[in-house]
Parts: C-alpha cells; structure tokens; sequence
C-alpha cells in the first residue's frame, strides 16, 4: 500500500533573505535558487523552501497516494478543500485548510 509522504514545507514571509540568513545561521544549508527570491535547503527527502509573500506562516506538502481519497478523508477529519484540484507537471494537486485554517499541499504524483 502506497503511504503518505512530507515533500516540502514551504515558509512564506515578506523578508525571505533575512529568514535565509536566520535558517542558516542555525545550520540549515539555504541557497538561492533561480533569480525569484526565493531560497530552498533539501534536508533527506524533504525540502523546505523560504518564498516571498503578504502572508506570513508555513505550508506543509504532502505527497499522497490517491488526491480524492486524502481530500475525503480530511474532509471528515474537519478539513476543507481551498479552491479545485488542479493538474501539474508532474500529476494534480489540492489546497486544503486544516481545522486550524493552516493551508496543506496535497500532490499526487503520477506514476512514470
């Protein structure tokens, strides 16, 4: 059975250079990437991402199996969908809000 997986926590703020400067002065290895201001740290399997944005806070990534099944399921656990599905790249994703109102990345890759 296919599992759950953490890709990525993206942080939002309006300053990303100086939240870089504060993660890697913690250790954290952040480099720029691209010309955008934004700035990415690949940690194991996971990457954490520091992107420019009004709102500030944190969004989780989540790689699921099947994007229907997460979406009913979170739907009954108190979650609610935030805007349609919509295809990528590489498969389809969802916003979901979790009871709290934090903002979840679902992605359902598919199989090559």
């Amino acid at each position: 059975m296919a599992q759950t997986l953490l890709r990525a926590v993206i942080l939002r703020t309006e300053n990303p250079d100086r939240a870089a400067a504060f993660y890697i002065a913690l250790g954290l290895p952040f480099a720029k990437k691209g010309d955008a201001p934004v700035y990415a740290c690949t940690q194991g399997d996971i990457i954490l991402e520091i992107h420019v944005g009004m709102s500030q806070g944190a969004r989780l990534q989540l790689q699921v199996p099947s994007l229907e099944a997460a979406i009913s399921a979170a739907g009954k656990a108190g979650g609610r969908l935030d805007g349609r599905p919509e295809p990528t790249r590489m498969g389809k994703k969802a916003i979901l809000l979790d009871p709290a109102g934090n903002r979840v990345e679902l992605v359902e890759v598919y199989d090559a």
